[in-house]
């Protein structure tokens, strides 16, 4: 399964690199704000030689962006999120895993005009995860990658946008004593754009 979710991820990518070659979107900046719900991709896994077993919806999921967009409907910027899962059993009945990565991302919008502007996307970068009421699970810092697809609604200088996103991390350290924070996202939010 894990196999599989690699695979869709992998193309998601693939259809994102050949996409940002068409025309699209008006130029500018935008900041955008959203709330969101991450599903584990293995909602079962070993900490501290244990078996944990994760909540299904992830709690105070938040992120957090800047783009720049060009007159080709390119966007590149810099996006922060941040998701936490509770997990039971756990030295104090419940534990919690919270993910913090930072992306740079490039997207591609596929209509110039109007208020419908779909979008396909790609990022990389860096994130951490920290472990409480379990095991010591000392914090690495790993490679993250997102792929993500979407639709913003555009009205002058504010946009209303639902996305989807698979996140990846290559999770590093002892298989007995790793977390792998990889999910797929659901998101919506709000852009100010200038």
């Amino acid at each position: 399964m894990h196999y599989l979710r690699l695979r869709v991820f992998y193309s998601m990518l693939l259809l994102t690199m050949l996409g940002l070659g068409s025309v699209s979107a008006m130029a500018g900046n935008a900041i955008t704000m959203k709330l969101g719900q991450v599903k584990l991709w293995d909602d079962t896994q070993l900490l501290g030689a244990q078996e944990r077993v994760f909540d299904d919806s992830s709690g105070r999921t938040f992120g957090l962006a800047w783009e720049h967009r060009s007159r080709s409907g390119v966007g590149l910027g810099v996006e922060y999120i941040t998701y936490r899962h509770d997990y039971t059993p756990s030295t104090r009945n419940m534990g919690e895993a919270k993910t913090q990565m930072i992306l740079f991302s490039a997207r591609k919008y596929f209509i110039d005009s109007g208020v419908f502007h779909p979008f396909l996307g790609m990022g990389m970068g860096l994130g951490h995860t920290s472990v409480t009421g379990g095991p010591n699970l000392s914090p690495e810092v790993d490679f993250q990658a997102q792929v993500n697809t979407g639709i913003e609604f555009r009205f002058d200088n504010i946009g209303f946008l639902v996305e989807v996103k698979g996140l990846y991390n290559d999770s590093k350290g002892p298989s007995n004593n790793r977390y792998d924070p990889s999910g797929t996202g659901i998101f919506g939010g709000m852009s100010f754009i200038f």
